[in-house]
């Protein structure tokens, strides 16, 4: 060839090449110039001369050479054991495995075959876990990989002394290299994925419970006001004639009894109803306060008396502590009634028989404090912080056989913090409950405990308009708007002493009475058939005419 010979072994099917370092004195033989001679010598004629040998002369070597790493780069830069930052623990030559970090991942390794004899090496690599085939054989000696992914590599490298291809496969060196992922992509980083993951479906289904159960109670609860305005009016007629009959006072000491029990069961449904139709409105802002003075104290025992026959039945004790006896307090009335009412209400329902509930009031920093301490079944402490909750009731009242629907403490704090207050507990489970309840208090208020209490409601000051007209000997007019015929002819019977009464049984008589009579105060009902009572409020005020006239809801 023009570059040497080429001896082909049959046997092996080999091919054996012969170079100027091999010793020939010429590289570039002529086609066709070559003879056998009798002594069985080869003659090959180039353009410089002849060579002459004997096949037979030639002893092939069996010396084996050996690759040596000269050298390790990172991002074409060496890294031996010399320097700071270096991967390596020992000499590239000297390492079997080399551990590099995520961001090492350019790499450049360098290698020798140690022939000083014949200096026609050739080289092929290949990094498994990279590449799929043996890069084409060449003198180069020199790998380069970029961009090399996290993960286990070897990295092999064969070669081939004076350029026989045959030498490949028995000459070769391998070099483990591993590069490990970043901390967010280690195995217990995705561990720790999966358990986030799994925490996430978990909490989106607890999410979902929680709201399914949530709409449950909504549910159940728009199902008890849909019935609730149904409901007040035949309570209405069942309290007034209770009231009556309770201030003639002319039964037996066990009907007048009987009569407070029924009394009272009728006022608590009553509030019951009333905080209903407030938690209906799902934003106590909306909730205007009507505030008045109350003597705080005789409020309190008003509405603990109310539950003295329940007491009774249940046998709890119930006992006051009044650091004061004429504290007035200006608040909304009928707001400070159910806050006390559910809180007491509460101390009843998880207070076993035999119990004791003990109330307690006191002036602290210029706030009127309430205490009330029951001896009940107490709030696991791991429930304390959602008792505040709306629908939410404790666990180890939830199985037990009061009903509750879970928004009568949520109402009451929103109440207490309509008035500028604060409410707050102390639970343990097995051992009691005691709520406190702060009412803040002007200067004047808390200087004064003498002052007189002033009218407590709209309703009072109305029924002192006759003691004025009657000097003028003629009766207002007062137009009732109810469609409930039994609870409107109760209100005109109470009313007809003071006041000319008319009444109609919807909105749409109400308008066209009121623009024929002109009555001086209208008394309307919400839910009317034809027309409801809000439409007719609104009608009555966008008339320039009757816009004037006052109206009680």
């Amino acid at each position: 060839t023009t570059k040497g010979l080429s001896c082909l072994d049959i046997k092996k099917q080999t091919f054996r090449n012969y170079s100027i370092a091999d010793g020939l004195p010429i590289k570039e033989f002529a086609y066709g110039a070559y003879t056998k001679t009798a002594k069985g010598e080869m003659v090959f004629g180039g353009n410089h001369g002849l060579v002459i040998f004997n096949p037979e002369d030639i002893i092939n070597s069996d010396f084996k050479t050996r690759l040596i790493f000269t050298d390790f780069k990172l991002f074409n830069k060496t890294a031996d054991i010399s320097n700071e930052n270096t991967p390596l623990e020992k000499a590239i030559d000297e390492t079997e495995k080399i551990d590099l970090a995520y961001n090492q991942n350019a790499i450049t390794l360098e290698f020798s075959s140690v022939n000083f004899t014949n200096n026609a090496n050739l080289y092929r690599w290949k990094l498994d876990g990279l590449d799929s085939e043996w890069s084409p054989a060449t003198a180069e000696h020199a790998a380069n990989y970029t961009n090399l992914r996290p993960g286990n590599y070897t990295f092999r490298v064969q070669w081939a002394n004076s350029g026989l291809v045959s030498e490949f496969a028995k000459n070769e060196r391998v070099l483990r290299i591993h590069i490990s992922p970043p901390i967010w992509a280690t195995t217990w980083a995705y561990l720790l994925y999966f358990l986030i993951a799994i925490g996430i479906v978990y909490a989106v289904i607890k999410f979902y419970m929680v709201q399914l159960s949530e709409n449950h109670a909504k549910d159940k609860i728009r199902f008890f006001i849909n019935i609730v305005h149904d409901i007040r009016t035949p309570l209405s007629l069942i309290r007034s004639p209770l009231n009556i009959a309770l201030k003639k006072n002319d039964f037996s000491e066990n009907t007048q009894s009987i009569l407070k029990t029924a009394n009272h069961n009728a006022s608590r449904l009553t509030s019951l109803i009333d905080q209903l139709l407030d938690f209906e409105k799902d934003d106590f802002k909306k909730i205007k306060l009507n505030r008045t003075s109350i003597h705080a104290e005789q409020t309190l025992d008003r509405i603990c008396d109310d539950f003295i026959p329940l007491l009774e039945q249940r046998g709890i004790i119930l006992t006051r502590n009044h650091q004061h006896q004429e504290t007035l307090l200006k608040v909304d009335k009928d707001k400070f009634d159910k806050i006390i009412f559910n809180i007491l209400s509460n101390a009843v329902k998880y207070t076993p028989k035999g119990g004791q509930i003990h109330i307690t009031t006191s002036l602290i920093n210029k706030n009127f404090q309430i205490d009330i301490r029951d001896s009940g079944v107490g709030i696991p402490t791991e429930q304390q912080k959602y008792i505040f909750k709306r629908y939410f009731r404790a666990k180890n009242v939830v199985n037990s056989n009061e009903v509750g629907f879970g928004i009568g403490l949520m109402v009451t704090r929103e109440l207490v913090k309509l008035h500028q207050g604060e409410i707050w507990f102390e639970s343990n489970q097995d051992q009691g409950t005691t709520f406190h309840v702060r009412f803040p208090m002007s200067e004047v208020e808390y200087q004064d405990q003498q002052s007189l209490l002033v009218p407590q409601s709209n309703a009072e000051i109305v029924n002192e308009l006759p003691s004025e007209t009657a000097q003028q000997h003629k009766k207002p007019k007062v137009l009732i708007a109810e469609d409930n015929d039994e609870l409107r002819n109760l209100m005109a019977d109470h009313l007809k002493q003071y006041y000319q009464i008319y009444h109609v049984n919807n909105g749409q008589h109400g308008l066209a009475t009121t623009s024929k009579i002109a009555p001086d105060v209208i008394v309307s009902d919400v839910m009317m058939p034809l027309m409801d009572g809000n439409e007719f409020c609104y009608e009555i005020k966008n008339n320039l005419k009757t816009s004037h006239i006052p109206i009680i809801m």
